[in-house]
């Protein structure tokens, strides 16, 4: 949980600077004390570290069910290094077994009705999410 990384961090003495991708994130380096950035401020990362919704065993991902998913692939752009973390809950054989909200596609709004046509034209059911 982020309250054990938090206390990780602070027992730990390391020096860390956070970059959240969500108001979720961000309020929870607020209130663990962490040291609070952004990407105008810290523009390079040595190492961005976030969460997948669903992992298979060749570690393909379902990630950006949390619904900031721009944000994240940014953030991740700007990162040395990129480490993702899965717990056994989101292991599965196939994906689509444990995350059962389909796969989650980030669209610019100007962009949407287009891209849901071309994804119906995959044969696919979009569905949007506000």
């Amino acid at each position: 949980s982020s309250g054990i990384n938090a206390e990780l961090v602070t027992t730990a003495g390391l020096n860390v600077t956070c970059v959240p991708t969500s108001f979720q994130a961000r309020q929870l380096i607020i209130e663990h004390g962490l040291h609070l950035s952004d990407l105008s401020q810290s523009p390079e990362l040595d190492v961005v570290i976030d969460g997948a919704d669903e992992c298979d065993p060749q570690l393909n991902l379902i990630k950006g069910g949390g619904g900031c998913q721009l944000q994240e692939k940014i953030v991740a752009a700007c990162g040395k290094k990129m480490v993702v973390i899965a717990d056994y809950r989101k292991k599965s054989q196939e994906l689509g077994e444990q995350w059962k909200k389909g796969i989650p596609i980030e669209v610019v709004p100007m962009a949407y009705v287009p891209v849901m046509n071309k994804l119906r034209s995959y044969g696919l059911e979009p569905v949007l999410r506000m």
